[in-house]
Protein backbone atom coordinates (compact mmCIF):
# COMPACT_ATOMS: atom_id res chain seq x y z
CA UNK A 1 0.00 0.00 0.00
CA UNK A 2 1.20 3.52 -0.98
CA UNK A 3 1.72 5.86 1.77
CA UNK A 4 0.43 9.17 0.83
CA UNK A 5 2.29 11.62 3.80
CA UNK A 6 4.98 14.09 3.29
CA UNK A 7 6.66 13.81 6.65
CA UNK A 8 8.07 10.75 6.82
CA UNK A 9 11.33 9.92 7.57
CA UNK A 10 13.04 9.35 3.87
CA UNK A 11 10.81 12.33 2.36
CA UNK A 12 12.82 14.18 4.96
CA UNK A 13 15.67 13.29 4.58
CA UNK A 14 15.17 13.69 0.76
CA UNK A 15 14.22 17.24 1.39
CA UNK A 16 17.69 17.43 4.08
CA UNK A 17 19.62 16.71 0.50
CA UNK A 18 17.67 19.86 -1.18
CA UNK A 19 19.39 21.91 1.62
CA UNK A 20 22.78 20.68 1.79
CA UNK A 21 22.97 20.96 -1.82
CA UNK A 22 22.48 24.73 -1.29
CA UNK A 23 24.96 24.67 1.72
CA UNK A 24 27.76 22.81 -0.91
CA UNK A 25 27.05 25.42 -3.57
CA UNK A 26 27.26 28.41 -0.93
CA UNK A 27 29.91 27.59 1.10
CA UNK A 28 31.81 27.10 -2.61
CA UNK A 29 31.08 30.11 -4.31
CA UNK A 30 30.86 32.19 -1.14
CA UNK A 31 33.10 31.19 1.44
CA UNK A 32 36.39 31.17 1.79
CA UNK A 33 38.50 29.04 4.98
CA UNK A 34 40.95 26.62 5.73
CA UNK A 35 39.47 22.93 5.64
CA UNK A 36 37.16 24.12 3.13
CA UNK A 37 37.32 21.10 0.79
CA UNK A 38 37.06 19.02 3.46
CA UNK A 39 33.86 20.45 4.68
CA UNK A 40 32.82 19.91 1.35
CA UNK A 41 33.05 16.75 0.70
CA UNK A 42 31.88 15.86 4.39
CA UNK A 43 28.55 17.45 3.22
CA UNK A 44 28.80 15.29 -0.44
CA UNK A 45 29.35 12.18 1.68
CA UNK A 46 26.49 13.77 3.84
CA UNK A 47 24.04 13.97 1.08
CA UNK A 48 25.30 10.40 -0.26
CA UNK A 49 24.49 8.99 3.09
CA UNK A 50 21.01 10.26 3.40
CA UNK A 51 20.18 9.20 -0.34
CA UNK A 52 21.20 5.58 0.68
CA UNK A 53 19.39 5.85 3.57
CA UNK A 54 15.88 7.50 2.72
CA UNK A 55 15.77 4.30 0.39
CA UNK A 56 16.70 1.50 3.16
CA UNK A 57 14.30 3.52 5.58
CA UNK A 58 11.38 3.44 3.14
CA UNK A 59 11.53 0.02 1.86
CA UNK A 60 11.74 -1.62 5.29
CA UNK A 61 9.41 0.51 7.03
CA UNK A 62 6.69 0.70 4.09
CA UNK A 63 7.31 4.05 3.62
CA UNK A 64 7.45 4.32 0.11
CA UNK A 65 5.12 7.00 -1.10
CA UNK A 66 4.33 8.79 -4.50
CA UNK A 67 5.65 11.92 -2.82
CA UNK A 68 9.27 10.51 -1.92
CA UNK A 69 9.43 8.76 -6.29
CA UNK A 70 9.44 11.92 -6.86
CA UNK A 71 11.71 14.01 -4.11
CA UNK A 72 14.10 11.37 -4.18
CA UNK A 73 15.54 12.02 -7.48
CA UNK A 74 14.58 15.17 -7.52
CA UNK A 75 16.91 15.98 -4.61
CA UNK A 76 19.56 13.51 -6.58
CA UNK A 77 19.27 15.65 -9.46
CA UNK A 78 19.74 18.84 -7.96
CA UNK A 79 22.22 18.07 -5.74
CA UNK A 80 24.13 16.89 -8.96
CA UNK A 81 23.57 20.06 -11.09
CA UNK A 82 24.88 22.09 -8.21
CA UNK A 83 27.82 20.23 -8.27
CA UNK A 84 28.81 20.39 -11.93
CA UNK A 85 27.30 24.28 -11.37
CA UNK A 86 30.54 24.86 -8.77
CA UNK A 87 32.76 22.94 -10.50
CA UNK A 88 32.23 24.90 -13.91
CA UNK A 89 33.79 27.81 -12.25
CA UNK A 90 37.49 26.00 -12.00
CA UNK A 91 37.38 23.80 -15.18
CA UNK A 92 35.17 25.77 -17.61
CA UNK A 93 35.38 22.35 -19.86
CA UNK A 94 32.94 20.14 -17.51
CA UNK A 95 30.49 22.28 -19.34
CA UNK A 96 30.20 19.39 -21.85
CA UNK A 97 29.32 17.35 -18.78
CA UNK A 98 26.78 19.87 -17.45
CA UNK A 99 25.28 20.01 -21.25
CA UNK A 100 25.02 15.84 -21.24
CA UNK A 101 23.39 16.31 -18.11
CA UNK A 102 20.84 18.51 -18.78
CA UNK A 103 19.82 17.14 -22.35
CA UNK A 104 19.68 13.54 -20.32
CA UNK A 105 17.71 14.68 -17.22
CA UNK A 106 15.08 16.41 -19.75
CA UNK A 107 14.81 13.71 -21.79
CA UNK A 108 14.79 10.91 -19.28
CA UNK A 109 12.05 13.37 -17.39
CA UNK A 110 9.56 13.37 -20.75
CA UNK A 111 10.02 10.17 -21.41
CA UNK A 112 9.26 8.93 -18.10
CA UNK A 113 6.23 11.61 -17.44
CA UNK A 114 5.25 9.56 -20.93
CA UNK A 115 5.34 6.01 -19.04
CA UNK A 116 3.52 7.16 -15.89
CA UNK A 117 0.55 8.82 -17.38
CA UNK A 118 0.53 5.46 -19.66
CA UNK A 119 0.96 3.00 -17.07
CA UNK A 120 -0.65 5.12 -14.30
CA UNK A 121 1.72 4.71 -11.81
CA UNK A 122 5.29 5.56 -10.83
CA UNK A 123 8.15 2.72 -10.89
CA UNK A 124 10.32 4.85 -9.40
CA UNK A 125 14.56 4.43 -9.73
CA UNK A 126 15.86 1.52 -11.69
CA UNK A 127 19.34 0.06 -9.96
CA UNK A 128 21.33 1.58 -13.08
CA UNK A 129 19.89 4.85 -12.04
CA UNK A 130 20.80 4.50 -8.36
CA UNK A 131 24.38 3.24 -9.84
CA UNK A 132 24.90 6.05 -11.54
CA UNK A 133 24.09 8.42 -9.21
CA UNK A 134 26.75 6.36 -6.53
CA UNK A 135 29.13 6.57 -9.03
CA UNK A 136 28.58 10.22 -9.84
CA UNK A 137 28.60 11.04 -5.38
CA UNK A 138 32.12 9.05 -5.74
CA UNK A 139 33.51 11.25 -8.48
CA UNK A 140 32.28 14.38 -7.51
CA UNK A 141 33.63 13.58 -3.50
CA UNK A 142 37.19 13.20 -5.25
CA UNK A 143 37.18 15.98 -7.32
CA UNK A 144 36.24 18.44 -4.80
CA UNK A 145 38.53 16.72 -1.94
CA UNK A 146 41.04 16.63 -4.45
CA UNK A 147 41.20 19.74 -6.34
CA UNK A 148 44.42 20.13 -7.88
CA UNK A 149 44.73 16.43 -8.99
CA UNK A 150 46.50 15.37 -12.07
CA UNK A 151 44.86 16.52 -15.35
CA UNK A 152 44.70 12.78 -16.64
CA UNK A 153 43.21 11.67 -13.28
CA UNK A 154 40.55 14.56 -13.57
CA UNK A 155 39.87 13.37 -17.57
CA UNK A 156 39.46 9.57 -16.59
CA UNK A 157 36.96 10.80 -13.61
CA UNK A 158 34.94 13.13 -15.88
CA UNK A 159 34.87 10.65 -18.96
CA UNK A 160 33.88 7.69 -16.65
CA UNK A 161 31.05 9.35 -15.31
CA UNK A 162 30.16 10.64 -18.32
CA UNK A 163 30.10 7.28 -19.70
CA UNK A 164 28.08 5.92 -16.96
CA UNK A 165 25.27 8.85 -17.39
CA UNK A 166 25.25 7.51 -20.97
CA UNK A 167 24.74 3.98 -20.55
CA UNK A 168 21.90 4.92 -17.91
CA UNK A 169 20.85 7.35 -20.35
CA UNK A 170 20.12 4.64 -23.14
CA UNK A 171 18.98 2.20 -20.96
CA UNK A 172 16.26 4.71 -18.94
CA UNK A 173 15.31 5.95 -22.56
CA UNK A 174 14.62 1.90 -23.40
CA UNK A 175 12.57 1.37 -20.50
CA UNK A 176 10.84 4.15 -20.57
CA UNK A 177 9.63 3.47 -24.77
CA UNK A 178 9.01 0.18 -24.09
CA UNK A 179 6.00 1.02 -21.26
CA UNK A 180 4.93 3.23 -23.65
CA UNK A 181 4.96 1.34 -26.66
CA UNK A 182 3.26 -1.68 -24.79
CA UNK A 183 0.55 0.54 -23.76
CA UNK A 184 -0.43 2.03 -26.52
CA UNK A 185 -0.79 -1.35 -28.26
CA UNK A 186 -3.12 -2.59 -25.30
CA UNK A 187 -5.38 0.32 -25.77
Amino acid sequence: MENKKLWTIPNILSMSRIVLAFIIMFIYLFIDFDNKTIVIASLIVLSALTDFIDGQIARRFNMISEIGKILDPFADKLTQLILLICLIIKNKWIILIFGLFIVRELAISIFAFLAVKKEKKNQGAKIYGKVNTAYFYISMLLIFLFPYMKWCYLVILAVSCTLCMTITFILYIRHYTKIIRNKRTTL
